[in-house]
């Protein structure tokens, strides 16, 4: 609530105080100036501090325990004129818009409204899930609790037909005010951590019954592991978003792969980060007698890998080369290719710079031709697919997989 109040004061105290102080000079000028009104005959007799406290009273009471402007100098009884009738009308607009914010559309509809959907955040993941949504169930009332209001997708999702309510989904008054009691399903998406968690374990507080209903993303994948045990984790739905893209990537694409070539193969992992992680770890589950190499390339990979086995659940059977490098630096590729000569390599791009996975892949499916090659991005790209037809490799869009991923359940 403090941030929506923040946001509302920035649009208007340019506009609204430069107005106020211009109709109060204009007020105390008229008085200061011998203007005179017709129950105060003598008040330009009266003090400064005295013309001053009538002139915040024009605010108030409109002038009415003074009477009209009756005297004194012309230019005077003007400004006072123009301050009589000013004055209220800055009053009664601020008044009007108070209750109008007290009122707004979106947060009166709420009180009217049950099985709605609640989604924090406006990010690329919300939009995912918003999309999903509404193509399944088209008339589900949504509401988003953004707190940004320069958000670029906010466009996007009124065009969608969610109402978003400008807050902070952490605060008190605003969990007050979505009727979780009434609510179908509450998602947590917006990009903090701990954000999500702290207002998951408010609802928890406040909404218990919709505790299993209320799906929480947590993008620290290290961070998501240390979580097993604690309440929000039990009584709520704690998921990754880049866990699933990846879950899925290894059952539609690397173990079909894995399953048509003979003897053994070796994965290359460009980028180690949450995605690259949880591709080796799946990998390990499902498939590793069929991997006899692995390389892990990332501009920390020793780091991200002594991470990622300080979490994993299993000891890996293979060790890894880990080379700590960039992707576009060829001399990372010259020791990569070495540990990949004798077996069928698989190149999965997975960093967190979509631009430089899609040119890494095109310089290796034209140095391995027979090689599965995947670059990953986040969203959809026409050029993309078109570059990835044209060069012979996979291009991988996270939000297509996420899309792909989401439970129905969720969707219910």
């Amino acid at each position: 609530m403090k941030t929506l109040v923040l946001d509302v004061l920035r649009r208007v105290v340019s506009w609204r105080g430069a107005l106020l102080a211009f109709v109060f000079v204009t007020g105390f000028a008229g008085f200061a100036l011998g203007g005179v009104t017709a129950q105060r005959p003598t008040l330009a007799d009266d003090p400064l501090t005295a013309k001053l406290y009538y002139t915040l009273g024009l605010f108030v009471l409109a002038g009415i325990d003074l009477g009209m402007p009756s005297q004194g100098p012309a230019l005077a009884r003007s400004l006072l004129w123009f301050a009589f009738f000013a004055a209220p009308a800055v009053t009664a607009g601020a008044v009007t818009e108070g209750v109008l914010h007290i009122f707004r559309a979106d947060l009166w509809a709420l009180r009217k409204t049950r099985s709605h959907v609640i989604l924090a955040g406006c990010g690329r993941l919300s939009m995912l899930y918003l999309q999903r949504l509404k193509e399944k169930r088209p008339n589900v009332p949504v509401f988003i609790v953004e707190k940004r209001g320069d958000n670029p997708n906010i466009p996007l999702a009124s065009a969608r037909g969610a109402h978003v309510i400008l807050g902070d989904i952490t605060d008190d008054a605003i969990l007050a005010s979505l009727s979780l009691d009434r609510a179908a399903r509450v998602m947590l998406l917006t990009g903090d951590d701990f954000a999500n968690l702290d207002a998951a374990t408010k609802i928890l507080a406040t909404a218990p019954a919709i505790a299993r209903k209320t799906i929480v993303h947590v993008g620290d994948l290290r961070f998501a592991r240390s979580l097993e045990n604690t309440r929000v984790a039990k009584e709520c739905v704690l998921f990754n978003s880049h866990q699933i893209a990846a879950s899925h990537l290894v059952e539609s694409v690397l173990v079909p792969h894995f399953a048509k070539t003979p003897g053994c193969d070796a994965i290359v992992l460009g980028g180690f980060g949450r995605f690259g992680q949880t591709v080796l770890g799946e990998l390990h589950t499902r498939k590793s007698h069929c991997m006899r190499t692995v390389v892990v390339i990332d501009e920390h990979a020793t780091r991200a890998y002594a991470e990622y086995c300080e979490n994993a659940h299993h000891r890996e059977t293979i060790a890894p080369e880990l080379i700590d490098g960039n992707l576009s630096d060829p001399r990372v590729w010259a020791r990569a290719s070495d540990k990949c000569a004798t077996h069928e390599p698989v190149f999965v791009l997975g960093s967190n710079d979509d631009g430089a996975n899609l040119r890494t892949a095109v310089i290796l499916s034209k140095g391995y031709p027979d090689a599965l090659v995947v670059a990953r991005g986040f969203g959809s790209s026409a050029f993309a697919r078109e570059l990835a037809k044209d060069q012979r490799f996979i291009a991988l869009s996270v939000g297509e997989l996420l899309a792909d991923s989401i439970p129905d359940r969720w969707l219910a």
